[in-house]
């Protein structure tokens, strides 16, 4: 429908040779192929009409499609650095066409780009020149307004005193018939304007909320970060200081050649190691998720077969605590998520369940297949999770963390992580659990790309 109604227009402004509103509807038509995701095709139409814009040399709205091409890279593409690139050279041409509104409309995008960079200076310079120029544009209205009700009552006064000297009635019967008229045509272009500015200011409110709301969402962001970089430093210094301490005393046991307890000393450093190695990688991929490092790449895949090689390398470590790990799993079930994703989130569950079941006890992994989708769950008879503690399970404001059933350390990143994961496959994640009889945690992943 709207392709038809851009088709008429242009041919319409073909017709009557209005190279103005050329440019206008095929910028109209750039725009509707970058909403339904034709981006190329949108920057090729950007590109003629930039084209257009030199050749009739009518400069009005080329901050416009400059603009329009930056958010396409960031908002579509989402390349910001592109984004920033054509948005600072919109902005020169607004300013040099002096066009307030694509100014502030550039200062938008600027920070948005900046913000998703995590470049939070500058994304907070351009916020602050946005709502700077927002606020001059209102005041201005302000004035505007103030002198038209000034206008208003002067004519007012002038036309009470015509009538209060009553000179001449034919004098008065004009002027008044003047008066009115002025007064009439005045008001019409007043509502016109206000209704234009209305809009306006209505929009940039609409924006302005947006971006407060956005700069509330950067400070608990960075609240929060600090937080978490709390937690990781207090808690890698466990593993650290135990691999430091007993390197000492099996250095000294061999120099004394106090042989000894050197095999235990071994096992506790490589334990140590393993613990310091496991939180690092968590670390890594959630900082990787945090800044949008880690490409979600889903892809039909064997569920079936991806649990069996995960469970696989688990198999020596429960059968050190004696614990017997079972899967209840159909031949195949196949769903679309990203592989790499899928097995972080399977291997940290898994490893959660073998640390907090006691020795002899039993962990199960299965599944429950739906039409939309695929619900994979890690069952274990354990230590369970208090109730007071399950709803702070998946938050890294609350983070929760307790030593295992042989006294194994953790941070709770790991839950954090499968979290972030599963989200971005549109699924759910949740646990189940009752206290010293065990917990299950399970995850949902659509069958299909959503």
């Amino acid at each position: 429908m709207l392709q038809s109604y851009v088709i008429s227009a242009f041919q319409f402004a073909e017709a009557k040779k209005l190279k103005d509103v050329i440019i206008s509807t095929k910028n109209i038509d750039a725009s509707f192929y970058g909403q339904v995701q034709e981006n190329y095709t949108a920057l090729a139409k950007y590109d003629s009409i930039i084209a257009d814009i030199n050749k009739y040399r009518i400069f009005e709205d080329l901050p416009l499609v400059i603009l329009n091409k930056a958010n396409l890279f960031a908002f579509n593409l989402l390349q910001h650095e592109k984004a920033i690139q054509y948005a600072l050279e919109a902005l020169e041409y607004a300013k040099a066409n002096g066009i307030i509104i694509y100014e502030i409309m550039v200062y938008k995008s600027l920070y948005t780009s900046y913000y998703e960079l995590g470049d939070y200076k500058n994304a907070y310079e351009y916020f602050n020149r946005y709502t700077e120029l927002w606020g001059q544009t209102y005041n201005d209205d302000l004035k505007l307004n103030l002198l038209i009700q000034k206008h208003k009552h002067e004519t007012e006064m002038n036309r009470i005193e015509l009538l209060n000297k009553k000179k001449n009635v034919r004098f008065v019967a004009v002027s008044s018939t003047l008066i009115i008229i002025v007064l009439g045509v005045f008001s019409f272009i007043l509502f016109k304007n206000n209704k234009k500015k209305k809009a306006l200011l209505d929009e940039l409110h609409k924006k302005n909320n947006f971006i407060s709301q956005q700069n509330d969402k950067l400070t608990i962001a960075n609240a929060t970060k600090d937080k978490f970089f709390s937690i990781i430093a207090h808690d890698l210094k466990s593993p650290f200081n135990s691999i430091i301490g007993f390197s000492n005393i099996l250095i000294e046991r061999v120099q004394e050649k106090d042989y000894e307890g050197i095999e235990n000393d071994a096992g506790i450093i490589l334990q140590s190691s393993h613990r310091a190695m496991d939180l690092l990688m968590n670390l890594m991929e959630w900082s990787r998720s945090q800044t949008g490092r880690i490409e979600f790449n889903p892809e039909h895949i064997d569920m079936v077969k991806l649990i069996c090689e995960t469970v696989t390398l688990f198999e020596n470590v429960a059968r050190q605590k004696s614990i017997l790990l079972n899967m209840t799993l159909p031949p195949t079930s196949f769903v679309f998520a990203d592989k790499a994703m899928i097995s972080t989130i399977l291997r940290n569950l898994i490893a959660n369940a073998i640390k907090f079941t006691n020795t002899g006890g039993r962990i199960t992994v299965f599944t429950n297949e739906k039409p939309e989708g695929l619900t994979v769950s890690v069952s274990d008879n354990g230590v369970g999770i208090p109730k007071a503690s399950r709803d702070n399970l998946f938050r890294i404001d609350k983070t929760y963390s307790t030593p295992g059933t042989n006294k194994e350390k953790g941070t709770g990143l790991g839950l954090i992580l499968c979290k972030e994961f599963v989200d971005k496959h549109g699924g759910k994640i949740w646990a189940e659990s009752v206290e010293a009889k065990g917990s299950t945690f399970h995850f949902s992943i659509p069958k299909t790309a959503s």
